[in-house]
This record gives structure tokens, C-alpha cells and sequence, in this order.
């Protein structure tokens, strides 16, 4: 309004953002009377006007969401086959899940994880190396680290690419360190090995377990 008035329009009324002036026949014009009424002030030159945002938003309301084919192509357990490298995760929780289909379905401890939304099925090979380092008792899993890693092993007398699990060793300073094996807890189970706070779950590669043991019961997804 100061501004309109400055220009040498008479404000006689206004109300909300109507303005009217009286000024004399020939004195300025509609387009400069709209111009200095619509002109922004310095501290709301970056705000966008009530009508664009109309526009704006209608515009994404308008745009065609785009269907990735790839998003529906993720499953919700680790598979071999797409694991290309080594994989160091922190054990979240332990559940039993039907898994497979058909005559297949079959009950299954998976393992879920801190770092991972992926879950691992537990075949009997895997779930006797979890047991033996952490306990029978998976709820004792919990804040563990292991690595997964794909290796060829044989399924149903024939090689096929499958998951195994291995404990990392602890982290020390220019200190060898022989792996123990678990003791008896005296219940008939190997007692949970400690394992130490590990800040950094991608910076170990131990050695990978021998083809000797490796069984054949593999999880065919």
C-alpha cells in the first residue's frame, strides 16, 4: 500500500488483498496499479505465489508414478546368487518361518539382521556353526556378528552355489590368535563363545571353511 501510494495513487479503500484508488482521468494505468499491488517484498523473493503452488502441486498430483519391474524382483532372505562378495551383519533376532511352497514348505529358523533387511534361512550346516559359537539358545544370538558367503557345494548329488556362515575373528593388535573351540556347557550344548564390540562389520575376510564340511542340505528357493 505504501508503495501504491507512494506512485501517486489515493488509496480510498481496502479490505484483505483488494485495494481501491481514486485518482484523476488519465492519471497512470491498470497494468502499473497491478504491478506495484503484486510487486514482492526483498524478504519474500524466493516464496512461491498462492496461484503457482495451486499449479505446482497439481502437477505432481498429475505425473505418472513410475513402476520399477526391479522392485518386485527382491526377495526377503539372502539368496547365493546374488551375493557377489562377502557380507559381515550384526544379528538382530532369531525367527521360525514357513518357507518354500507346495509339499516343500517347511519350518525354519532365519536370522535377521541390524544392517541387512534381508533374512538367512538356517540349513543344518549353518544353523550347528551359529549353535556351536553362540549357544542353543538363539535369544543369546542377539548383537553377534557373522559373515556370509557364497560357495559352490553339492545339492541333490549335483554343484550348486550356497550360503554358509563363518564367525569373524576377534579384532587385535599385532597379536596372533588361535580360535578354541566352544566348551561344554554341561547341558550337553557348547557354550556361547564372547565375541568383542565391533564398530566395523565390512573390514574382515577370514578363510572360508573346507568343501570336507560341507553337507548336503542346501535351501532351494
Amino acid at each position: 500500500m505504501l508503495r501504491i501510494e507512494a506512485a501517486g495513487y489515493l488509496i480510498v479503500l481496502h479490505v484483505h488483498d483488494e485495494i481501491v484508488a481514486e485518482v484523476p482521468i488519465g492519471f497512470g494505468s491498470t497494468e502499473e496499479f497491478t504491478r506495484l499491488m503484486t510487486r514482492k517484498p526483498a524478504w519474500a523473493l524466493e516464496l512461491i505465489p498462492a496461484d503457482s503452488r495451486s499449479r505446482y502441486h497439481n502437477a505432481l498430483k498429475e505425473a505418472p508414478m513410475v513402476l520399477l519391474a526391479s522392485s518386485y524382483d527382491e526377495s526377503k532372505y539372502f539368496k547365493a546368487v546374488d551375493l557377489s562378495d562377502d557380507r559381515k551383519v550384526r544379528i538382530k533376532s532369531v525367527t521360525a518361518e514357513a518357507v518354500g511352497t507346495g509339499a516343500d514348505k517347511q519350518q525354519k529358523l532365519v536370522v535377521w539382521f541390524t544392517n541387512d533387511k534381508r533374512g538367512l534361512v538356517l540349513n543344518r550346516m549353518n544353523n550347528r556353526v551359529l549353535r556351536g559359537a553362540f549357544g542353543d539358545d538363539t535369544s543369546g544370538w542377539a548383537g553377534k556378528i557373522i559373515v556370509i558367503f557364497s560357495m559352490t557345494v553339492e545339492m541333490h548329488g549335483k554343484p550348486t552355489i550356497g550360503l554358509r556362515v563363518r564367525i569373524p575373528p576377534p579384532k587385535h593388535s599385532g597379536e596372533a590368535t588361535v580360535a578354541s573351540k566352544p566348551k561344554p556347557s554341561g547341558n550337553g550344548h557348547s557354550a556361547a563363545v564372547t565375541q568383542p564390540p565391533d564398530d566395523d562389520l565390512d573390514d574382515q575376510s577370514p578363510a572360508k571353511p573346507s568343501l570336507a564340511d560341507e553337507m548336503d542340505d542346501e535351501i532351494d528357493f
